[in-house]
């Protein structure tokens, strides 16, 4: 991963915290904001984004694409593992519901740094774009009150931490990707060929996030 475009997120990011904890402090509630309607699209992407990412690239010709698409349901369901065992753990609540106590980490975070830190890797030519939307999640998290910073950060990392192991892996963690093929100047492949198997990478991701 190049440093560039990590400093320059993080730089956005502390930006954006900057903003919403100033607004915070003049008595000025997010959700009368126009930047929290932003927020709450930002939000409400996850779903769409995390799921049909790695359907699309599977749909693909390329041997890039549908190598990609594992190592990011690979990532994801580690992500989503340990998420959900960690608010199990520690039963934080959330800001803007203290009833529920499954605040920490952001699952919704660590799902996109997971997606966006295995799409930076396999795609440095977007790898801005990548990072960029991972930290507007970030952002978006806390700024719509389902998440502290704290949250909303650990997610991140997390996301992050889960995406790495994935990528130093020589197959994948639950999904199958072989070692790269030279011959073929992309990074990675993977056994088999079956046209249904397009809606493995979706339906992986919804079977175990609706398990818990």
């Amino acid at each position: 991963m190049h440093l560039l475009p990590a400093l320059t997120s993080l730089s956005v990011l502390l930006g954006g915290l900057s903003l919403v904890d100033a607004a915070e402090t003049a008595g000025e509630h997010p959700s009368v904001k126009t930047g929290s309607r932003v927020a709450g699209w930002i939000s409400d992407s996850m779903y769409p984004v995390c799921y049909g990412t790695p359907i699309v690239l599977h749909l693909s010709e390329s041997i890039r694409d549908r190598a990609s698409a594992r190592q990011a349901v690979n990532a994801q369901l580690l992500a989503t593992g340990l998420t959900e065992a960690l608010k199990s753990l520690t039963d934080e609540p959330r800001p803007r519901r203290p009833e529920c106590d499954r605040g920490f980490p952001s699952g919704h975070a660590s799902a996109v740094w997971a997606l966006a830190t295995v799409l930076a890797h396999n795609y440095p030519e977007h790898e801005e774009v990548a990072y960029s939307y991972a930290v507007a999640m970030t952002w978006a998290r806390r700024a719509t009150r389902w998440h502290t910073w704290a949250q909303s950060l650990a997610g991140s990392l997390l996301g992050w931490a889960c995406a790495r192991v994935e990528l130093n892996q020589s197959d994948g963690l639950f999904l199958h990707v072989s070692k790269p093929l030279p011959e073929d100047g992309e990074p990675a492949s993977f056994r088999g060929n079956d046209p249904l198997a397009a809606l493995d990478c979706g339906t992986a991701l919804l079977e175990f996030r609706l398990s818990f």
